[in-house]
């Protein structure tokens, strides 16, 4: 009998007699032995057992195996004494003889697979792997987590015959292929609550224009706030650059693979990831949220009733006198409170609540101070709407109030690109617009300027299409503005003009006469920065690769690395060059990227039938 006896780095060991002839391992549902750590690839392994020598394949594994400290190409045998390292595992083989391995049960009857599973672990363990948020579902978790797996009692004797397989997860179970399904996101902010949205297309991009395929229209999602990535049925959710960023489960990612159950925050909007199969009953959400909404009121109701008993029963003697004394004429005196007109009852007055101090702090600008007022007052009051308003106004204006000093602090030192591009995103309903408003005139027009610089220089060069990109964007930033205009049309038409002034024709021979030159030498313009240069340019092509512009996206990601080399631009040009099936262009972007990026580009392109070295 060959037993495998498998080690995790936390000591928990796991024996499982090896009776098949060939096993799987890796982290992917389907494979004979499961090893759920993230430093695990989907398909890691494979163990193959040929007359009485054992192999070890690697099946291209990111990390790669380890036979005793040796990282291994292909497949090589191996024996009892050798130690197998696969990520944050250690493998050995124990021989308890030969001849009890034919009579023994298969211990892969009972089960699909073999988990090893822990809780996850940070991303930095297995740098370069897709991050696992997920806890694993419970029904993965099995004996052979924390236990070591014994032989199950020898089954009862079967007709003679070839052995059953044992199926897994990965077998075609039924002949006709199931239609395709997809995962969804289903919004549980009250905020468009229940809606749902189909991750059906290999990209889906999501923000606030109406360009995205999901359109989320809410202030505290970004223009382009996240794009999700499908492949096969493995769903990945990558950040955009936006403001607020992507939160899965509570903790904030760039990127992030996405698993059943997870929960997506874009802003102060929440998804639930559906998986492809899973059924999510949205109206179990809305009768918790109700029943727990009625829960809170009838607490809220017991606290009043519970607070009025207390007070009739214990008022002070001062004013049961009083009441005593006002019973005895015809007109009862009552200082404080209401009289019920049935029974002439006094009760007590209901005090009304008491905002003063948010709104005082709100009205002196002072977010913290309103915050953490409003704190205090929900502390005590849970369920009022209006404490929580002004805590999410304070909570927003103290966001501006950092947005409008960066646009101060980039106008003052000459960042006059990031100053205007700030202006323009600016809340409109925010405090700050009054104070924006007297230094926004000379912020437009210190860019306008330099704009204005940029396209007489590009003029001058007769780069026609750059002058009308640069022109079209101060006219965007200010629809009034004229003078670009006579640029953008004389540019292209002085050289047919001076083509046609510089040649004289006689008969069949034409005679070129220099033009005189009546203007005095200029000195030569300084050229712009290249390295803002390259930032405009890698803003251009991201905001196209976002929109599916690929061509676009691989243009202007070029010229940005031309003008100061980046991964980020390399990757773009490489995923959009997939999505156009340009070999050559995908070749050179993988030769200048490394680690993640250069991984996600094969993938791609794998999926888009691009095979890259």
């Amino acid at each position: 009998m060959i037993k495998l006896i498998i080690e995790d780095d936390e000591g928990k060991t796991t024996i499982v007699p090896l009776i098949r002839d060939e096993i799987t391992i890796g982290r992917k549902e389907g494979n004979t032995i499961r090893l759920t750590e993230r430093n695990v690839s989907r398909r890691h392994a494979k163990l193959l057992k040929q007359t009485s020598q054992i192999y070890v394949e690697d099946l291209g594994s990111y990390n790669g195996i380890k036979v005793n400290g040796n990282k291994i190409r292909g497949r090589v045998p191996v024996t009892q004494g050798d130690r197998i390292q696969i990520g944050d595992y250690t493998l050995a083989f124990k021989f308890d003889g030969a001849a009890a391995a034919a009579s023994a049960p298969d211990p892969f009857e009972e089960m699909k697979t073999i988990p090893m599973e822990r809780a996850p672990v940070p991303e930095e363990v297995a740098e370069g792997t897709t991050p696992d948020v997920q806890p694993p579902a419970e029904a993965d978790l099995q004996e052979a987590q924390t236990q070591p797996m014994e032989q199950p009692e020898p089954a009862p004797a079967k007709p003679a015959g070839p052995a059953p397989v044992p199926a897994t997860e990965g077998a075609d179970l039924v002949a006709s292929p199931e239609p395709e399904q997809f995962a969804q996101a289903v919004v549980l902010s009250d905020v468009m609550f229940g809606a749902e949205f189909p991750l059906n297309k290999a990209t889906m991009v999501i923000g606030r224009m109406p360009e995205n395929d999901i359109v989320i229209d809410h202030r505290s999602i970004s223009r382009h706030h996240a794009k999700i990535v499908r492949d096969g049925n493995h769903y990945t959710i990558f950040d955009l650059g936006s403001q607020n960023g992507i939160v899965v489960n509570g903790e904030k990612y760039d990127r992030v693979e996405l698993r059943k159950g997870d929960i997506i925050d874009l802003g102060h909007i929440r998804f639930r990831f559906v998986a492809p199969g899973e059924v999510f009953d949205i109206e179990s959400i809305t009768a918790h949220k109700k029943s727990s909404k009625m829960g809170l009121y009838v607490v809220i109701g017991g606290i009043v009733v519970l607070a009025v008993i207390l007070g009739i029963v214990f008022w002070p003697p001062s004013n049961a006198k009083k009441r005593s004394h006002a019973s005895e004429t015809t007109q009862p005196s009552v200082s404080s409170g209401t009289i019920d007109a049935g029974t002439g009852q006094v009760s007590p007055k209901v005090e009304t609540l008491d905002y003063s101090k948010i709104t005082m702090a709100l009205a002196a600008k002072n977010w913290t101070t309103a915050i953490s007022e409003a704190d205090a007052f929900l502390s005590q009051h849970p369920a009022d709407e209006r404490a929580q308003q002004l805590k999410t106004r304070a909570k927003a204006e103290q966001h501006n109030a950092t947005v409008y000093q960066n646009l101060v602090s980039a106008w003052r030192k000459g960042h006059l690109n990031r100053a205007a591009m700030l202006g323009k995103n600016f809340p409109k309903d925010s405090v700050y617009q009054a104070d924006l408003k007297t230094i926004w005139p000379k912020v437009v027009e210190d860019y306008t300027k330099l704009l204005l610089k940029r396209v007489k220089d590009l003029a001058k060069q007769k780069r026609c299409a750059e002058v009308k990109i640069v022109a079209r964007k101060a006219i965007a930033l200010n629809p009034e503005e004229t003078r670009f205009q006579p640029i953008e049309n004389s540019c292209g038409r002085s050289i047919s003009v001076a083509a046609r002034n510089t040649s004289r024709h006689h008969g069949s021979h034409t005679t070129h006469v220099q033009p005189r030159n009546t203007t005095p030498p200029t000195t030569p313009t300084p050229t712009e920065d290249p390295a803002q240069k390259a930032a405009e340019l890698g803003a251009r092509a991201r905001n196209a690769y976002a929109n599916n512009r690929f061509s676009q996206a691989i243009s202007l990601s070029r010229q940005s690395y031309r003008l100061r080399s980046s991964s980020r631009m390399a990757f773009i040009v490489g995923m959009s060059a997939c999505q156009t099936h340009r070999t050559s262009l995908a070749k050179w972007a993988i030769s200048h990227l490394g680690g993640s990026y250069k991984r996600m580009v094969k993938t791609t392109c794998a999926n888009h039938g691009i095979t890259l070295p």
